[in-house]
């Protein structure tokens, strides 16, 4: 009966012990999920597109503002009805 006794406690006491243990890998996985959503939120944009319809002032202040953050860039003006990129690799518009 003693022994059924200690083995009981034994028992609970792992099923304790890891349940501990799952709890704070929980916590650091969650932890660790919202740092990555974070940095990847904070990730700038390596090219952007800006429509025809936007005015003078709105294309100049997103040119500025990529710039600051880029500054190897390079401008490419097309008319996407008559050229197709499609064919340009992701590495290319880097």
């Amino acid at each position: 009966m003693m022994k059924e006794a200690i083995f009981m406690l034994v028992i609970i006491g792992t099923f304790g012990y890891v349940f501990f243990l799952v709890r704070q890998l929980d916590r650091f996985l969650e932890k660790n999920r919202r740092l990555q959503m974070d940095a990847a939120k904070k990730k700038e944009p390596s090219c952007v597109i800006l429509e025809g319809d936007l005015s003078e002032k709105e294309i100049i202040n997103a040119v500025h503002r990529f710039q600051k953050k880029h500054q190897d860039m390079r401008i490419m003006l097309y008319d996407y009805t008559q050229i197709d990129l499609s064919k340009y690799t992701s590495s290319d518009m880097n």
